[in-house]
């Protein structure tokens, strides 16, 4: 037995609303930008959120929610410069 979701429910008073706001809900197009964001964050398992969110979900998940970066250019001066042993 299924029970609709309240927040389905709020779209109309009937069921024929109801399927009219769902259907609306996806009729505007997706920027290829937030497309290309979403299947990043996915592939690489990263957390998709403002800088804010990402904080707080790694705060109270206890992971990262993004990758920490790989080092730097290891071709550049000033990473050579960075990890030179100086005795």
């Amino acid at each position: 037995m299924l029970t609709p979701h309240e927040s389905y429910l709020a779209l109309g008073k009937t069921s024929a609303l109801r399927e009219s706001a769902y259907r609306d809900l996806f009729q505007s197009h997706i920027p290829d930008m937030d497309i290309n964001a979403i299947r990043l964050a996915t592939n690489k398992s990263w957390v998709l959120g403002s800088e804010k969110f990402i904080e707080q979900f790694e705060r109270r998940v206890g992971v990262a929610g993004k990758t920490a970066g790989h080092g730097g250019d290891r071709k550049s001066k000033a990473y050579k410069k960075s990890t030179t042993l100086t005795p």
